[in-house]
Formats: structure tokens, C-alpha cells, sequence
């Protein structure tokens, strides 16, 4: 029986046999797309949006915060993070944080009334995860978030040598990538593994 291993390391014989639904890769973005829809629903009750769940979230958890690192922790592109923080702050559920040293950086912090509504959001957020991991035991949860972490660590560390070793022969690589390869730098005490309930 072929492995998924055999399938990888030689594309050329087994380029017709490869399907998308043989590796999770294709399970990870469906379930993602679906959960944002299964979020956005329950969270529109009171008039939030996912990203405005995980910059709540993301604040609630870390505390002051400057644009570029909710962009990382939330996993959302700077420009929409921006607009979603600004239309947040028109809420006043987050304001700029007045102890912030940096001015050339803007922080944010939760408002008081950001607070209470992030507990109002979470109470909704956590019953879509319990639907999501419905049937799972503890074990099988704790089992899932270290595989999970441990391909996101292969994801996150790919560099050119890698990539170069899986490409075809006949397909060279050169020396520098016309795209750039992810390699997450975030300082502390930011950390790209994220709560659960960031997500």
C-alpha cells in the first residue's frame, strides 16, 4: 500500500494519483471558511464580526497592543485589522492605550465596555466551538492541538532549502524565490500558536 510519504517524495511517479482530499490541507481551509460563517451568524446577534471577535479577543488576552502584532495573532491582513480597530474604537469598545510609550505606534486596549462585550461574545463563540468538537474526548482534543501545533511548526519554518529539495528535477529553483516564504518573528509575549478561542 502506497503511503502519503511515497506519494510526496515522488511526484513524478504519482502525480496522477494525488487528491486533495488525501491531506488536511484541504480540511483546514473548508473547516476555517466554515466556521467564519458559523461565527459571523451567531456573532451579528450583537452586531460583531469574526474579526471583530478576534481583535477583542486577541486584547482580552494580551493586553495592549499595536496594529502589526493584532494583524499576526488574528491572522488577518494589516489594512483589514486597521479598518475592523477603527470601527471598534467608533464602538467604544477599544480606545488607545494612554500608557503606550511609543508614539509612533499606536497600542489599543479593550474599553470597559469592551469587556463586557467580549463575555457576551464568548458566550456565543463557545457554543460554535462545542459544535465543532462535538464527540471528541478530552484525550482526542489534547491529540488534535498537538498534531495541529506540530504541522503548524513544519509550515511556519519551510525555507528555500526545503522547497528546493521537494521540487521536481526537471523544474529548477532559483536562487531566490519570487514570493516570500513565511517565517514568523513575533516578539514576545506574542505567540503565533494562539488560544482556542482566538480562532
Amino acid at each position: 500500500m502506497t503511503t502519503w510519504k511515497q506519494y510526496l517524495e515522488d511526484p513524478e511517479q504519482f502525480e496522477g494519483a494525488f487528491r486533495l482530499f488525501d491531506f488536511p490541507m484541504h480540511y483546514f481551509a473548508a473547516i476555517q471558511k466554515r466556521n467564519q460563517v458559523n461565527l459571523g451568524r451567531k456573532l451579528e446577534m450583537i452586531g460583531l464580526t469574526p474579526l471583530d471577535w478576534r481583535i477583542l479577543a486577541a486584547l482580552r488576552e494580551n493586553g495592549s497592543m499595536a496594529i502589526n502584532d493584532l494583524a499576526e495573532i488574528t491572522v488577518f491582513d494589516r489594512f483589514k485589522v486597521s479598518r475592523g480597530a477603527n470601527d471598534l474604537i467608533k464602538q467604544g469598545l477599544v480606545v488607545p492605550d494612554p500608557s503606550a510609550r511609543d508614539g509612533r505606534k499606536r497600542r489599543l486596549i479593550l474599553s470597559e465596555s469592551g469587556q463586557k462585550k467580549y463575555k457576551e461574545a464568548f458566550t456565543l463563540v463557545a457554543q460554535v466551538y462545542l459544535a465543532n468538537f462535538e464527540g471528541l474526548s478530552d484525550d482526542e482534543f489534547e491529540q488534535l492541538m498537538r498534531l495541529v501545533r506540530r504541522i503548524r511548526d513544519n509550515v511556519f519554518t519551510l525555507r528555500n532549502t526545503r522547497i528546493t529539495q521537494i521540487r521536481r528535477s526537471d523544474d529548477p529553483l532559483p536562487a531566490e524565490l519570487p514570493f516570500p516564504v513565511w517565517s514568523p518573528c513575533t516578539p514576545a509575549p506574542f505567540n503565533p500558536v494562539m488560544s482556542a478561542h482566538v480562532l
